[in-house]
């Protein structure tokens, strides 16, 4: 199997198909934490990558990365899929193809207190490629080749990842949130409409805003942190 070629900002473990990607990246992050270190797992029939950050910046400046690495999912999923249906963000961590479900985005973090930086962060990548054996179990999905993905390996998507992660890291590094703000926003679906929204026990209803200049998603008077949703994104 063909493995990605990848900037050598990243450090690129290759993980057998058994071994999924997002929760050993947690694992290893436990034991030893490190920057830029991509996690794939070698399989043609699902895409799995987690990219594990040392941050440097509080927990809540910090969580903006995980906008940032949508953003870049975005951008290397859609150069890769149908360009009749431009991919959209559902807050928090779903692409949406159409109207169906196309990749799930997860994120975890060691608990901190105060001000101090997380010792690590995890985010990853997800998707199915194929149908599986039992088609139709979640008719709100669509899997990559349902979306117009052509390629047969899962590596040139996590080429495109990792090259989109670096140029909207350097332009959140180098200009703050605002750009990626606007970029979000512009791809957030139902943006302007009327909605109701339910994470877990909580429900928010209203027009649908977006992000706001904290990293919050606002629905109505109600705005969402990464922390309020936090047991999505690690699920």
């Amino acid at each position: 199997m063909v493995k990605p070629f990848v900037p050598s900002a990243y450090e690129l473990v290759v993980l057998d198909r058994e071994r999924p990607a997002f929760p050993h990246a947690c694992a290893v992050a436990e034991r030893r934490p490190g920057d830029g270190v991509l996690f794939w797992t070698e399989r043609n029939d699902r895409l799995e990558v987690a990219l594990l950050l040392e941050p440097d910046r509080p927990l809540l400046p910090t969580l903006e990365v995980f906008h940032v690495f949508a953003l870049a999912a975005g951008d290397a999923l859609g150069t890769h899929t149908a360009p009749a249906f431009p991919l959209q963000i559902r807050f928090p961590h779903l692409l949406i193809f159409d109207i169906f479900e196309l990749a799930r985005l997860r994120c975890r973090w060691p608990e901190v207190e105060g001000s101090q930086p997380p010792p690590w962060l995890v985010l990853a990548l997800e998707a199915d490629v194929a149908e599986p054996e039992e088609p139709g179990v979640h008719p709100e999905r669509i899997t990559l080749m349902g979306a117009g993905v052509e390629v047969a390996q899962t590596a040139p998507i996590v080429e495109s990842l990792a090259q989109y992660f670096l140029h909207w890291i350097a332009r959140w590094e180098e200009e703050g949130f605002a750009p990626i703000r606007a970029a979000w926003n512009l791809r957030c679906e139902n943006r302007g409409r009327t909605q109701t929204v339910r994470f877990g026990e909580r429900v928010a209803a209203g027009r649908v805003e977006g992000l706001d200049e904290a990293g919050r998603f606002v629905v109505g008077g109600s705005a969402i942190s990464l922390l309020d949703v936090r047991s999505w994104l690690e699920a």
